[in-house]
């Protein structure tokens, strides 16, 4: 155990991967996971953070918190949701209505990632934001607010520095889809 530089007792890490840290009771942390893929490890410790409610983080190999739960603020665990910003309901969405804004992520003094969407219809899209504008977005309909805020955290992460707004016409797909091949289902990779 080590003091982390936001006073937290953290784990020992195993080195040359990307750790997966849970907060439990004392202010310490707990290492729950691990993967030599940081975008694997974003997605982790994003959706656990997202389905739990829980606070994680993500340590890279040289022990820098590359992601840090605590700042969410989860309003669909409560049942009701904040009203998305002037931006977002700007913005042209094909398949979601920017009604809700169900997590809000702060990275640094600049950049956010949000999740918008309308939580009666069950379709959500991430925004990221940099001087109250947004940079990137998404317009996939994700039918699920934790895998909406996954997508966009490994969006971020993939984006830098940017302030600018960012043109994307990749959808944006990161789990695996099902086919059937002799009567059995099988999972591409």
């Amino acid at each position: 155990m080590k003091m982390t530089n936001n006073g937290l007792i953290g784990p020992a890490h195993q080195p040359g991967v990307y750790n997966i840290d849970c907060a439990v009771a004392g202010g310490r942390w707990t290492c729950v996971g691990k993967s030599s893929d940081e975008r694997d490890a974003l997605s982790m410790a994003g959706q656990q953070a997202a389905l739990t409610g829980g606070r994680f983080r993500v340590c890279a190999p040289d022990e820098t918190v590359v992601f840090d739960s605590a700042p969410f603020s989860v309003a669909s665990a409560q049942g009701s949701a904040y009203e998305t910003t002037a931006a977002a309901k700007a913005l042209k969405l094909t398949y979601t209505l920017a009604v809700d804004e169900c997590y809000r992520v702060q990275f640094d003094h600049v950049h956010q990632l949000a999740v918008i969407g309308d939580m009666a219809n069950a379709s959500y899209e991430w925004v990221i934001e940099a001087h109250e504008k947004i940079v990137a977005h998404s317009n996939e309909g994700h039918g699920d607010a934790s895998c909406a805020l996954r997508d966009g955290l490994i969006a971020y992460h993939g984006l830098g520095d940017v302030t600018e707004a960012v043109e994307s016409n990749v959808p944006c797909v990161l789990s695996s889809r099902p086919f059937v091949l002799r009567d059995r289902l099988l999972l591409d990779e």
